[in-house]
C-alpha cells in the first residue's frame, strides 16, 4: 500500500506522479518489486504496513528518487514530462544495484 502525505491537497504534478508511481509498481516482475521494496525499506518484504511517498521540487541531475529505509518514506520529484521518463529513471536507480546508505 502506497500512502502520499498530503493525499488530499495534492496538486496536478503531484497526482500525475503518483499515477506514474502505481502504473510503475503494478508493471514491476517479481525481482525488480523486491529491488523496489528493498529500495523504500531495506528489505525485500513488505515490514510496513505502507510506503509513505512525499513529492519534492528537484529538477536537473538532482532529480531522483531518494528513499528514507528507517521510516519507509520514499521522495519522489514532481517535475516528470512523462510516465516514459519516471519510468526509466527509476528503473535506472532499481537496476544500479549501487546504493548509499547514509546514517546519522
Amino acid at each position: 500500500h502506497v500512502r502520499s502525505r498530503r493525499q488530499r491537497q495534492m496538486c496536478i504534478r503531484d497526482r500525475a506522479t503518483s499515477h506514474h508511481l502505481r502504473r510503475f509498481i503494478r508493471e514491476l516482475d517479481t525481482d525488480h518489486l523486491k529491488r523496489f521494496l528493498r529500495f523504500c525499506t531495506g528489505s525485500d518484504i513488505l515490514t510496513e504496513k505502507c510506503i509513505e511517498i512525499s513529492f519534492v521540487n528537484v529538477t536537473g541531475l538532482a532529480r531522483r528518487p531518494i528513499a528514507h529505509t528507517c521510516s519507509s518514506l520514499l521522495e519522489l520529484p514532481k517535475q516528470y514530462e512523462n510516465y516514459l521518463k519516471f519510468r526509466g529513471e527509476f528503473m535506472a536507480v532499481l537496476n544500479a544495484n549501487i546504493w548509499v546508505m547514509d546514517i546519522i
